[in-house]
Formats: C-alpha cells, sequence, structure tokens
C-alpha cells in the first residue's frame, strides 16, 4: 500500500506535521505492554501549519504519546532554516531524539547482483501459497495477491529483493501469508487437513483424492522451505555487497538515513532491554 501513495498538493512551505503526528499518536492499536519499544519517527522538510483552528496541535500530541511511553524522534531533510526549532522541539517534548539528512533523504540506494535472481524468486515464492476458508475471505486473500502483484511488477529489482526477503523471512511470515494459508497450517500442525470442509478448499484439492492432497501439501512445502533457503543465501549475499559499498563511501555511509535510524532504535531499545546487533539490514 505504501508503494501506491503519491505526494501531491500542498503549495505553501508549512505542510499538516499537526495532524500527521496526532494520527501517529492515537490513531494507532498501541500495546500497553511495559516492555515493548513504542516509537514514531516524524519525517519531513517543512514546519507546521499553526493556523489550522481544529488541529490538535503537536505539544498536545507530544503530551499523549508521553503518557503511553511513546518516543517521538524527528528526521529533518534538507536545511529549511524554520524547520529546525519545530523538529527539535518534537523531538524533546517527546523525549527523543533530533538528526538532519539530506532533502534526498540518504538512504542507503544500491543495486546489487543478486537483487534480480531473488526478485526472480519471489514469484515462485508466492505461487506456494494455497488458500481455503469460505468464498469471500479466498477472494479478499486472491485479491491482495493481485493488488501486490500490480504493484511490484513496476517496481525496480531491488524493490522486489528488498520485500522478498522480508517475506521469506520469520518477521514477515505474516505479511507473506495472510490468512488461513493451508501449507503454513498444515505443516506446522495447527490445522488437520482431513478436518477442513471440503467446500472450503479450493478448487484444486477438491479435485484430488486424500492422499493426492496430502502429497500435494507436502510438495508446497518442500518447495518454499527450499525457496526460502535460497532467498537466505541470497540476501547474506546482498547484505555483505552493500556493507561493503557502504563502507567503500565512507562518510556518507555512517551518515546515512538507515544508519541514523538503527544507531537510534539501538539506544533507545537498550532501555527497554531489547538488543539489536548486526545491523542495520538493507
Amino acid at each position: 500500500q505504501l508503494m501506491q501513495y503519491r505526494a501531491d498538493g500542498g503549495g505553501d512551505g508549512p505542510e499538516s506535521v499537526n495532524q500527521a503526528l496526532y494520527e501517529a499518536v492515537s490513531k494507532p492499536d498501541w500495546s500497553p505492554d511495559k516492555a515493548t519499544y513504542r516509537v514514531i519517527f516524524l519525517v519531513g522538510d517543512a514546519p507546521p501549519h499553526m493556523d489550522y483552528q481544529d488541529d490538535v496541535k503537536y505539544t498536545e500530541s507530544c503530551r499523549l504519546a508521553a503518557r503511553q511511553d511513546i518516543v517521538i524522534n524527528t528526521i529533518q531533510c534538507g536545511n529549511m532554516p524554520e524547520t529546525k526549532p519545530f523538529w527539535r522541539k518534537i523531538a524533546h517534548l517527546g523525549k527523543g531524539a533530533y538528526f538532519q539528512v539530506a532533502q534526498s533523504g540518504s538512504a542507503v540506494l544500491y543495486d546489487t547482483p543478486y537483487d534480480q535472481k531473488i526478485a526472480d524468486l519471489s514469484s515462485a515464492l508466492d505461487d506456494t501459497r494455497i488458500y481455503y476458508g469460505d468464498a469471500g475471505h479466498v477472494a479478499r486473500m486472491k485479491a491482495r495477491e493481485r493488488e501486490a502483484d500490480t504493484i511490484y511488477e513496476a517496481a525496480a529489482p531491488s524493490a522486489v529483493a528488498k520485500r522478498t526477503i522480508f517475506n521469506s523471512s520469520k518477521a514477515g511470515a505474516k505479511n507473506f501469508l495472510g490468512s488461513q494459508e493451508l501449507v503454513d497450517d498444515v505443516v506446522s500442525g495447527r490445522v488437520k487437513l482431513d478436518a477442513v470442509k471440503e467446500e472450503e478448499l479450493p478448487n484444486e484439492l477438491k479435485a484430488m483424492n486424500t492422499s493426492e492432497r496430502h502429497a500435494h501439501i507436502a510438495a508446497q512445502g518442500a518447495k518454499r522451505q527450499a525457496l526460502q533457503l535460497q532467498i537466505e543465501d541470497l540476501a547474506s549475499k546482498r547484505q555483505r555487497y552493500i556493507e561493503d559499498k557502504v563502507k567503500m563511501d565512507g562518510e556518507k555511509g555512517a551518515s546515512s538515513l538507515d544508519a541514523q535510524i538503527y544507531q537510534c532504535i539501538q539506544a533507545q531499545a537498550a532501555e527497554k532491554d531489547i538488543r539489536y546487533t548486526g545491523g542495520p539490514a538493507y
């Protein structure tokens, strides 16, 4: 969904920073667990509109964030002088960090020899998914797949590679699988294939007998595991390739958006006894 967004509108210097910050604090269903690291990164190049009467001002949003133990960090893109005092104050009130990057965002962006190989494995990995359940649920999952396919057909191999690496990892499992995905449910033992109602099975399985169904699910599970191992190997090579590029760039790599965000998270999460090592990942 993020890749479908396009910035548009505006025209004057100030932006709807107050609205963005208030919605970031108030709309998500933040975990109440005291051991959870809750954080917001406010990224922008222009100061807030302070003349909108219906806005909840940033000072109130910072107060609400502090009450929920949410840290607010601010990242100023570019060097507009009017922005800096607001960004510094928000970071101070939000008990977070302020830092500045180039107008371009200063993110680490490198094409690698592994991007296309990983992107090619992406569609094969996606094809291992088998959804089940009522017709409405299956239709929603299929629509989700088609939407993703449309977006990534137009994306650069490097973007597809990053998405594929994430989706094949433990952290990205939910994003990759969606809900009621038969291969994962059966292989993990959460669901017994024979207990799934006939009408909830996809057409490809309805045409099979019991033993064929079990064999098909097992084959898809094995194929998925093999693909994920290939992706994991290529991801490690890709990471090392980019790390070497960052080292060659010296100060540019150290001051990149990636490095600064990672160091910020590393320090703040440590206060919750959460330790991150070996990063950032690209």
